[in-house]
């Protein structure tokens, strides 16, 4: 078997089936011997033939050891002077089938799936047109040109279903975009998550140079509720069709007494209360408003300086009592066009008093006629407590 350098070689020359081109002097012995100077090498072919053992067709081995040089390990240089669109840089096949290759453009292709990883295993990989990571693989970004640096934000696997924007102790936040330009110095946008100027977390909408602000909406499409959650419990509900309402009967406040109180309430229609209603100002009613009690009575004003008391139906008024409804108590009592001061349970009439000399009992007038019959006395006390009787005359 003759030897033949590499550096004897012309265009054109051939050389036998038993000839052997060392391309290095190995200092094992001459069958280790690999070395090659392509300037005449067009094209170089390694059949391994078979075998039943691990052993590499191509097995290099190369020391590098100077701190400032770059080095290259395989360099493959083609001057594409015309070439169709798949053509490859690399092509490595399994049965004649290509399972692993370069294109031309840079586009690297994995026929079945990717995987990167260590001898732990696999933290991630391409499988058909999904991409899988193990859980602790993260996907990250820096704030640089480089993907060597340190990437600060970051988005990882926090549990079973579970997506996590995390970097440790920094504050994260996402954004959504309505417009962006000139670098995101026009914008209007969503965040999502924690606002620094703020000091709090949130969902805000925020815009910048010629962005507008936009109003943030909150409900759902379809015919449910939006819920409002504190401490783990349900509170507020707005329900499908629009009403408000405490999650749990007679249980929440709006405001607090003497303090975060709303300051207005504006009502369209009615208020009702299953409780007292309390003001430290005043109880207004529009001219034709009314304090009403459910099947009981009411009170209006029909104009300034008038009340009138009615009953449910606003047909009548029975009486008025003061301080009980027993007999213990006085009342005053609407019969026809006269009024009557009678005992609060009505079962008689009560008394009434003049609190001073100067103080008048007018009930009309009276004229004297020629003769006077007197058919009974009202009896009134005076300021000592007397009784005292006035004559009813007919």
């Amino acid at each position: 078997m003759a030897d033949t350098k590499i550096a004897s070689l012309t265009d054109g020359t051939s050389t036998s089936a038993t000839d052997r081109i060392p391309v290095a002097i190995s200092p094992y012995g001459s069958g280790n011997n690999a070395y090659i100077t392509p300037a005449y090498l067009k094209t170089f072919m390694v059949t391994g033939g078979t075998v039943t053992t691990s052993t590499p067709v191509f097995d290099m081995t190369q020391t590098w050891n100077a701190g400032a040089q770059a080095f290259t390990g395989l360099k493959l240089n083609v001057t594409d002077t015309a070439s169709a669109s798949s053509s490859m840089l690399f092509d490595a096949q399994a049965g004649s089938v290509s399972q692993f290759y370069v294109r031309k453009n840079g586009v690297v292709v994995a026929t079945t799936h990717y995987e990167a990883g260590g001898s732990s295993g696999s933290p991630g990989g391409v499988l058909g047109d999904s991409v899988s990571m193990m859980s602790t693989s993260t996907l990250g970004w820096t704030s640089t040109s480089s993907a060597l640096n340190t990437v600060d934000t970051i988005l990882r696997r926090d549990a079973a279903n579970t997506l996590a924007m995390q970097n440790g102790t920094s504050t994260q936040q996402f954004r959504v975009y309505g417009t962006s330009s000139s670098a995101n110095a026009n914008f209007e946008r969503v965040e999502v998550g924690y606002n620094s100027g703020l000091g709090i977390y949130g969902v805000l909408t925020n815009q910048g140079g010629t962005g507008a602000a936009q109003a943030l909406y909150l409900g759902t499409v379809g015919n449910n509720n939006v819920a409002i959650v504190t401490n783990s419990t349900t509170r507020w509900i707005f329900n499908s069709s629009g009403s408000f309402l405490a999650a749990t009967d007679n249980s929440w406040d709006i405001g607090a007494s003497g303090a975060n109180r709303p300051r207005n309430v504006y009502v369209a229609n009615n208020i009702t209360t299953g409780g007292t209603v309390t003001g430290a100002s005043q109880i207004n009613t529009g001219a034709g408003g009314y304090i009403q009690w459910t099947n009981r009575s009411s009170l209006s004003s029909p104009a300034d300086g008038q009340l009138i008391l009615q009953n449910w139906a606003g047909t009548d008024f029975g009486r008025l009592c003061f301080g009980g409804t027993t007999s213990s108590f006085p009342a005053i009592k609407r019969s026809s066009t006269d009024l009557q001061v009678r005992l609060a349970d009505d079962s008689g009439y009560a008394g009434l008093q003049l609190g001073s000399t100067s103080a008048a009992l007018k009930v009309g007038t009276h004229s004297a006629i020629a003769a006077e019959t007197v058919t009974g006395y009202i009896t009134i006390k005076d300021s000592a407590g007397t009784d005292r009787k006035i004559a009813v005359v007919s």
